[in-house]
């Protein structure tokens, strides 16, 4: 959960990392993609949206902090690898919200705003 609680936050982004939150394990190349499954962040309470392009998500361990991508509906790069020879490798999900224009401060009230993300691994 991203939450914008601040004055700070509303005018610099924000950040939320979640430590191990994906884990690889393989025997050969492997890539990790992802995507959106919807088009928008949704409101689970009003028909209000948010852009997803307001999110990125970045991986950092393994073999290094990767660079961030934006979250879409496309399947998007996010790691690449050679074999892990079968162990499992950790990395944490650092997901980081832009400021808030000033188009989306019409919404008054505390509200929850989701998407449904797909990940896949590969062989390459």
């Amino acid at each position: 959960m991203l939450e914008y609680n601040s004055i700070n936050g509303y005018m610099n982004g924000i950040t939320k990392t979640y430590e191990k939150g994906l884990k690889v394990s393989a025997t050969d190349g492997y890539e990790v993609r992802f995507k959106s499954l919807s088009n928008q962040f949704t409101s689970e309470t009003t028909s209000q949206t948010l852009p997803l392009d307001l999110v990125s998500l970045q991986l950092s361990g393994g073999s290094g902090v990767q660079q961030p991508v934006t979250i879409s509906t496309s399947n998007e790069l996010i790691l690449q690898g050679a074999t892990t020879d079968g162990n499992i490798v950790e990395f944490d999900m650092i997901y980081e919200a832009k400021a808030i224009e000033d188009r989306f401060l019409y919404i008054n009230e505390e509200q929850n705003f989701s998407t449904q993300l797909m990940f896949e691994i590969t062989t390459r």
